[in-house]
Parts: C-alpha cells; structure tokens; sequence
C-alpha cells in the first residue's frame, strides 16, 4: 500500500532532519507506550528513492506531502482509547488516540 497525503500549509522551514539519511532512519512504533514495531527505512520493500519516483510519475508532490508505505507486523488490535505513538529519532513523534467508529454497530 503506498499512499500519498498532503498538507494544508505547504510551508517549512528547514531543520534537523533534513540533514538525516533518508535510508538508515530507525521507525518505532508503540501502543500504550509499549513498543510494538521498530524497524528500520533500510528494509523497506522497496528503497525511498524508487517510491517517490513511482508515485512523482503520476503527480506532482509539494513540499510538506507525506508517502505513506506500509507498517511492518506488530501493532496488533487496537483499542478505542488506545494511544498510537510512531516515532523517528532525529525527527519526533506522531501521537494519536484511537476512537470508536461512529457508524459500527
């Protein structure tokens, strides 16, 4: 699954984490503060690089849009109240709670 998000704003500014290496960046994921994925970008299926050709072959990406690739096994069944954290050392963390879908019965 590759998918493509993007941003409001498509202004930043440049920091810390554009002088990191796109290929050796090490991705944690956690539930409830337990570590439930940790991997690395180097064991992508498929290299950084190809990804953004594959998908700037069929749009224009901005600065400040998102490729999202896939998660490795681990996170397992969530809960609504559960809290999701990813994080990227060098980069920071993406925290999000989970909540109950108002049209499941």
């Amino acid at each position: 699954m590759l998918v493509c998000c993007r941003q409001q704003s498509g202004s930043r500014t440049a920091g810390k984490a554009d002088a990191l290496d796109p290929a050796g960046l090490e991705i944690i994921g956690r539930v409830n503060a337990q570590v439930r994925q940790h991997s690395y970008t180097r064991d992508l299926l498929f290299p950084i690089p190809h990804l953004i050709e594959h998908v700037s072959a069929m749009m224009t990406l901005e600065p400040g849009d998102i490729l999202l690739s896939g998660t490795p096994a681990g996170v397992g069944p969530l809960q609504p109240g559960d809290i999701v954290e990813v994080e990227i050392p060098g980069i920071g963390v993406l925290r999000n709670p989970v909540v109950a879908d108002v049209n499941q019965r």
